[in-house]
């Protein structure tokens, strides 16, 4: 197999190599934009808790190193670090319901991003959402959305729950 190559220069010229080349074939190159390294918990950078309307009484996001307990585990989903946000911080080998989501709606809100010069954009993300067991089992959703308009309406790009699959704990990606 041989390779050619082939790109344009932003003065214009094409430039081939080697010189000649019988065959050609094209592959888009875009930007990537990583948010990783801005968006990996171990600072308090990129996210607030609660929003407009959040009235939960218990179980509200926090950005801790979690504890472990009968819902939850102890570590966060990344390779390195400690930090992750969380509703609500339980006791060290705590209960179930210990801290979880009661009373209603709590909030995890990113800043906003400048997608304006990106084509097409791809949200991913891991989670642990344990709904499965406790005094109430199966009665919440979790639910994940994104806006374009800074917030003034919502898309809906998951929504896990009340019970089925991905609501009895494990981490999952989602993409």
């Amino acid at each position: 197999m041989e390779y050619f190559i082939s790109f344009d220069l932003q003065s214009g010229t094409t430039v081939t190599a080697p010189s000649g080349a019988v065959s050609s074939y094209s592959v888009l190159a875009a930007d990537l934009v990583d948010f990783d390294d801005l968006y990996d918990f171990e600072t308090p950078v990129g996210f607030s808790a609660g929003a407009p309307g959040d009235n939960a009484t218990t179980g509200v996001w926090v950005r801790v190193n979690p504890n472990g307990t009968a819902a939850q585990p102890e570590n966060d989903y990344s390779a390195s670090g400690t930090m992750a946000w969380v509703t609500g911080q339980g006791s060290p080998g705590g209960g179930l319901g210990d801290n979880d989501v009661d009373g209603g709606t709590t909030s995890l809100v990113s800043q906003q991003i400048d997608l304006s010069s990106t084509e097409s954009a791809t949200i991913s993300y891991a989670r642990w959402y344990s709904n499965s067991t406790g005094a109430s089992p199966n009665a919440d959703v979790f639910t994940v959305l994104v806006s374009d308009d800074d917030g003034q309406n919502y898309e809906v790009v998951e929504t896990v729950g009340p019970s089925g699959a991905g609501t009895s704990g494990g981490w999952i990606e989602t993409s």
